[in-house]
C-alpha cells in the first residue's frame, strides 16, 4: 500500500539535497534537525548548508543555516516546501542569538 502524504513527511529527511537561495545553487544540506508540529502537516527544519565556493565568498563563510518547512497541500496529497525560508550565514545566526540570549531568551 503506497504512503499518504502525512506519512511521507513525517520520514522527509533533507540531507544531502542541494540548496537553491535566490535561484541559485547554494550549496547542499550537510546536516539538519527536525521536528512535526502536533498535527503532524507541518515539518519543521533547521539545516546546516555546506555552501557552493561562490555562495561562501560572497557570504564570508563555508556553512550557513537555514530555517525551513515542509507541509502538506491542500488537498492532503502531495509534500509542499515552504518558499519562504530564512538563510543565515555562521556568523549572522551566532550574532542573532546572543542579542536573544542577552536578553535572556532560553536559546
Amino acid at each position: 500500500m503506497p504512503e499518504n502524504a502525512y506519512e511521507r513527511l513525517a520520514k522527509l529527511k533533507t540531507r544531502e539535497r542541494t540548496v537553491n537561495f535566490e535561484g541559485e545553487p547554494a550549496g547542499s544540506v550537510e546536516d539538519e534537525v527536525s521536528v512535526l508540529n502536533g498535527d503532524g502537516d507541518y515539518k519543521f527544519f533547521l539545516q546546516r548548508i555546506r555552501l557552493s565556493p561562490k555562495k561562501g565568498r560572497e557570504m564570508g563563510s563555508k556553512r550557513a543555516y537555514r530555517w525551513c518547512y515542509w507541509t502538506v497541500t491542500g488537498k492532503g496529497d502531495r509534500l509542499a516546501f515552504g518558499q519562504y525560508a530564512l538563510f543565515l550565514s555562521e556568523t549572522a545566526l551566532r550574532n542573532l542569538l546572543s542579542k536573544a540570549r542577552k536578553k535572556g531568551w532560553p536559546v
